[in-house]
């Protein structure tokens, strides 16, 4: 895109690094290349999400454990799965058969905070417009601090701290004032104050342009720092797989394969960022 207009469609086979660097997105392949590295793991931590032989609707006895600070992409190969698969892990409707544990426990309420969801499209579905932005921010921390609500103290606090991360001016915009930049600040600032063991983004980078998808990438990139495990439900692997650490492919409500980083490259129809990714890794073997 340039200046908002598209200035030019590429394929794969078109997009190596010579032709990225003219179209100006040097910058997403400085963020695709840090992730070079797998994070590392603590050996025998408790998974922040596990699920054993679950079942509901469309899915059919999957079995999944995510660690804590891992980013999964799950690609359901079908696109069956991604609503039953919402409604279980938020405790909305009760698994068929199957287990469901978050950071070890089993999970048996919709009332719990322990699990975040980011929508698609969230700065259409996420904000509530007649709150003010302050409201939106804490909208779901009340359970850490029940009396966020009435403490005046306390809210200027939470301000004070995040006016470093977010700015000082939006707090007292109107939300439908707010760039699109500025809602997903608050949507996945949110979210950190929630503080959920396992967060589902879906489709994050949908109907994003450009500059919106480097800025959702460094948004996710953030919570996954913050040791909340990250499951991003894609239809589309050619933005998510360059902030995942593994990616499970579904099909017929079952895991159909799985693939760790390091064999990303091997995927069919490999994103450009692959094709700068391995590159990278041969130049530094």
């Amino acid at each position: 895109m340039v200046n908002g207009q598209i200035a030019k469609i590429l394929t794969t086979r078109d997009a190596g690094p010579d032709v990225l660097h003219c179209f100006g997105v040097e910058n997403y392949e400085r963020l695709v290349l840090s992730q070079g590295e797998k994070r590392e793991r603590v050996p025998g931590e408790c998974p922040a999400l596990e699920m054993k032989g679950l079942s509901l609707g469309a899915i059919n006895g999957l079995s999944l454990a995510i660690a804590p600070g891992e980013c999964v992409v799950v690609q359901d190969l079908e696109n069956h799965i991604f609503d039953d698969l919402i409604a279980v892990v938020t405790g909305k409707s009760r698994p068929e058969a199957g287990e469901l544990f978050v950071s070890g426990k089993e999970r048996s309420s919709a009332n719990g905070r322990d699990v975040a969801v980011i929508q698609q499209m969230a700065a259409r579905t996420m904000l509530f417009p007649d709150l003010s932005y302050m409201d939106n921010l804490c909208f779901t921390m009340d359970h850490r601090l029940p009396r966020v609500w009435l403490l005046t103290r306390t809210r200027q606090g939470i301000r004070g701290e995040y006016e470093a991360l977010l700015g000082q001016e939006v707090f007292d915009t109107p939300v439908e004032e707010l760039t699109q930049m500025q809602k997903y600040d608050l949507i996945y600032a949110r979210i950190l104050l929630q503080r959920p063991a396992v967060a589902f983004c879906v489709q994050p980078f949908m109907q994003a342009d450009v500059e919106q998808r480097m800025h959702i990438w460094t948004l996710i990139e953030r919570l996954v720092q913050r040791g909340i495990a990250v499951v991003i439900l894609a239809v589309n692997l050619a933005d998510t797989l360059s902030l995942a650490d593994r990616l499970v492919q579904i099909q017929s409500g079952q895991v159909h394969a799985a693939y760790r980083r390091d064999e990303f490259g091997a995927l069919p129809g490999a994103a450009p960022w692959q094709y700068l990714w391995n590159e990278r890794r041969r130049s530094v073997e």
